[in-house]
């Protein structure tokens, strides 16, 4: 879906590779959403309820985007000011 995404994000100015570097910091935290099946089946088959594990894997996750964040900034891949 990205190319779709990107295709549509160059009619306002927002490059491709713009897209990518977005797609890919935010993934972490995307793949905890119930709406990804892997989600739902592992812990189905773990038996733990789901507000459980968002309990303790969402922070997680979250400073795992916040650290790809800041290692782009930091090496210049996502600027600051644009």
């Amino acid at each position: 879906i990205l190319p779709v995404l990107a295709e549509s994000a160059t009619h306002f100015g927002i490059e491709p590779v713009e897209m990518a570097r977005a797609s890919i910091t935010g993934q972490p935290v995307h793949m905890q959403s119930p709406l990804v099946p892997a989600i739902l089946l592992l812990v189905s088959l773990a038996k733990v309820n789901l507000g459980d594990h968002h309990k303790k894997v969402l922070w997680r996750a979250t400073l795992v985007s916040l650290a790809m964040l800041v290692v782009g900034v930091l090496v210049g891949v996502i600027p600051l000011a644009g």
